[in-house]
């Protein structure tokens, strides 16, 4: 099976890392919150010919807001947890000052819950339901790599001061990635990959989680 491959896109006001996977000449795009046009070169440069799913880690503005427009060129559907859905409906009120330009609803988005997998070529991709930062918060197994959104960062965690944000669920999520067997790089939502094994040696949020 060929190994999955991957980009990173970094744009929007907040800096959100966009990511297209990739294996088999089909893939997936997660968290279209950066500008259309470089999530389609992203695809274009990785060989993609297909992309069947763009998939939201949550539904905060910055990971969402270009959802319809790249679902579109793309033939794709937006899958979000069902927890997060009204997050995601409700992106315009925040991002429209930051982005200075009117959010859209996608035509189609379709719910994801814990454990599905996702199929695209020889792109598996296993949904982990993660809440904490948002209720309906998800990080995404794709061979070896583990897409973490706002979830879990390079040395640090997301914040649970928003709406819908727990402290307490996001502990117990923390925990579960931290006891996945084995490595993966983690390519969290915003700063620089990492990887699980890293962080669970030196992220103090994660030491001693999972054991």
């Amino acid at each position: 099976m060929p190994a999955v491959r991957y980009a990173r896109v970094v744009g929007g006001p907040l800096k959100t890392n966009s990511y297209v996977i990739s294996a088999g000449g089909r893939g997936l795009v997660v968290d279209p919150g950066v500008e259309p046009g470089k999530l389609l070169e992203a695809v274009r440069k990785l060989g993609v010919e297909e992309v069947p799913y763009v998939l939201l880690t949550h539904g905060h503005f910055d990971h969402v807001y270009f959802a319809a427009e790249v679902s579109e060129k793309l033939g794709a559907a937006v899958l979000v947890h069902s927890a997060d859905l009204d997050l995601m409906l409700s992106a315009g009120l925040w991002g429209a000052v930051l982005y200075r330009r009117r959010f859209r609803v996608p035509e189609r988005v379709e719910l994801v819950r814990d454990g599905d997998v996702l199929r695209a070529g020889e792109v598996e991709a296993r949904i982990i339901h993660t809440p904490g930062h948002t209720p309906g918060s998800v990080c995404i197994l794709a061979g070896s790599l583990l897409i973490t959104g706002d979830t879990l960062f390079k040395g640090a965690v997301g914040a649970t001061i928003f709406p819908g944000g727990s402290r307490e669920r996001l502990e117990e999520s923390l925990a579960r990635l931290a006891s996945l067997p084995g490595d993966y790089t983690v390519l969290p939502g915003h700063g620089e990959e990492t990887s699980l094994e890293r962080e669970r040696r030196s992220n103090p949020f994660l030491k001693g989680r999972g054991e």
